[in-house]
């Protein structure tokens, strides 16, 4: 059997109006169809499905390369969506007529709760003409985007190399003032912040990786102020003497670990409120 698409007499003379007077013709929905258990032969003057089981939003609307008198709709129908077979497509316009009706290769769509789920992407071509304007009307609170397309659009973004700035640790910059620097590993800073500061949270200071920290215990509040004590990376590191820019991470403490800053003679007082303060299990001493 051979599985095609027409437009449907509804969908000609709307086309043909919108060539005559200029206005689109405007493309919103896809619907499935089962056939009622029975394969289709697409008809011209069908104005609905046989028997309809879904209806979505359309997703994509393009006219592709290889022949612009073409149009392609596009639908995605989610992982926990189906249960039924698909045998029909139609086409829908904003005033809920059919322009296009197709016949589908039998298919059965699983829903997520029968074991199987993906995202199914469901795609109709119609030849209307290379003078016909076609345009889709997108509600954005219900568009989907394909995981597949999602997936790509990030490789490209990371690929960039302004993405995410000089480092790979996703910085805030939360400038200078209200801070004060008390000595070469204690910060004040005014307001209760302890909130944005928790214990092991990283922090960089000067825009550097020399002088990369994290929050060493927990930070306090005293007299208007919130006090945190610093533990640097490098071991004998300390603040810079005059401090011109303030970072903490976007990451959690425990997204951010790093065993090596274990190492060293401090005592096991120290050691326990390092520790806690990383909030993690990821860190090691040697003996």
């Amino acid at each position: 059997m051979k599985y095609n698409s027409v437009v449907t007499n509804i969908g000609m003379a709307k086309i043909a109006n919108q060539v005559a007077s200029g206005e689109p013709l405007t493309l919103t929905h896809i619907a499935l169809g089962d056939g009622n258990g029975s394969s289709v032969v697409p008809q011209q003057q069908a104005a609905a499905l046989v028997r309809e089981v879904y209806r979505g939003q359309i997703n994509n609307l393009y006219r592709p390369d290889d022949d612009p008198a073409q149009i392609v709709t596009e639908m995605v129908v989610l992982p926990h969506v189906g249960g039924w077979m698909i045998r029909e497509v139609g086409v829908f316009d904003n005033a809920g007529d059919m322009i296009i009706y197709a016949s589908s290769p039998e298919i059965y769509k699983p829903k997520l709760t029968e074991g199987s789920g993906m995202d199914f992407t469901v795609s109709v071509r119609a030849i209307v003409g290379n003078d016909t304007e076609v345009t889709l009307k997108v509600d954005q609170g219900v568009v989907v985007a394909m995981r597949g397309w999602v997936t790509k659009e990030l490789e490209k973004h990371n690929a960039l190399p302004e993405a995410h700035g000089a480092t790979l640790m996703p910085w805030i910059n939360d400038g200078i003032v209200g801070l004060a620097r008390i000595d070469d590993k204690t910060i004040t800073l005014e307001g209760d912040r302890r909130s944005l500061y928790p214990r092991g949270k990283r922090l960089r200071f000067n825009g550097l990786d020399t002088f990369l920290c994290r929050v060493f215990g927990a930070p306090t509040h005293t007299n208007g102020k919130t006090v945190i004590k610093l533990w640097f990376d490098e071991r004998m590191q300390a603040l810079p003497a005059e401090i011109t820019k303030f970072e903490r991470s976007r990451l959690m403490p425990q997204d951010t670990a790093n065993g090596a800053l274990m190492s060293g003679e401090d005592s096991i007082e120290t050691i326990n409120t390092l520790l806690a303060s990383y909030c993690c299990g990821g860190y090691w001493t040697e003996d």
